[in-house]
């Protein structure tokens, strides 16, 4: 399926859901579309990436984390993270699989009440690098 319209974000929050996810990487800055819609209508979503062997997972709630915006300002995957992309495809097949039940234990906790996901996973696979990002909103 393809985005044709930068208006598709809205159509998918005016249905009301509980909870969006994104994994989708085009068009460019859907990303965005998708936090600044989080934003207006007060829903939440689920972001999944990955680029090479590194994989992101974010949880944008309004009112209580970050724009997905603000954390891709200083955290997007970099080119350093990036190995040759002449390798097949099936090699990085871990990737899609480890960023799928990221994605799929975010959406648990928050469905579930068991924990709001307030912290951001990064895992650089190449040398196993974890990082994590407080993206609670702070209250001023």
């Amino acid at each position: 399926m393809k985005l044709l319209a930068l208006r598709k974000p809205d159509e998918i929050f005016k249905k009301s859901p509980n909870l969006v996810i994104n994994c989708a990487d085009k068009p460019f800055g859907i990303d965005i579309f998708f936090d600044k819609a989080s934003t207006k209508y007060n829903i939440p979503v689920i972001f999944g990436s990955y680029a090479s062997t590194t994989i992101n997972t974010v949880a944008k709630i309004p009112g209580k984390t970050i724009n997905i915006s603000d954390f891709l300002d200083d955290n997007a995957i970099t080119n350093k993270s990036m190995i040759n992309s002449e390798i097949p495809t099936s090699v990085i097949a871990p990737a899609t699989f480890m960023v799928a039940s990221m994605v799929s234990y975010y959406v648990v906790m928050l469905l579930t009440s068991l924990r709001t996901p307030t912290t951001a996973i990064q895992i650089d696979m190449d040398g196993w690098k974890v990082l994590k990002y407080d993206i609670s909103k702070k209250r001023s």
